[in-house]
């Protein structure tokens, strides 16, 4: 569960929905199916964006306006961050960022190492987290 856009978002993987609660009401407000396999969600700019394990984000639009774009990111992204004006990724499967602007487009990606796991953004950068790969014995 996340807070953005005056509400609270729930992503059920299993199901496949991303659901907004009213934070005053703890009711549904909106609940809507998603494609392929859902991972991580973020909210901002006036949007939703689901990764899935496809390795891509969707930028979906709140309240109607326009439509939904994918965006191509690295290898199983897992989580989703925002800030600093821009759209944050983490790609477990290749050890990379990925970093998709406010309007979406095309993603850029560097390499950090490892599988990325998590993200934050604050004190005037992203934090990752990384589980290291080990050598095997």
């Amino acid at each position: 569960m996340i807070e953005g856009d005056g509400a609270l978002w729930v992503l059920d993987a299993s199901s496949g929905t991303l659901s907004e609660i009213d934070s005053a009401t703890n009711r549904v407000v909106k609940r809507m199916s998603l494609s392929g396999s859902p991972t991580a969600v973020a909210v901002g700019f006036g949007a939703a964006w689901v990764a899935d394990a496809a390795g891509t984000v969707s930028r979906i639009p709140l309240g109607g306006q326009g439509g939904t774009d994918t965006i191509k990111v690295g290898k199983l992204p897992n989580d989703v961050a925002i800030g600093d004006g821009v759209v944050w990724v983490a790609n477990a499967d290749d050890g990379t960022v990925s970093m998709i602007s406010r309007g979406g487009g095309k993603a850029s990606s560097f390499r950090v190492g490892g599988h990325p796991t998590h993200l934050a953004v604050g004190e005037g950068g992203v934090w990752v987290l990384v589980e290291a790969s080990l050598p095997s014995a």
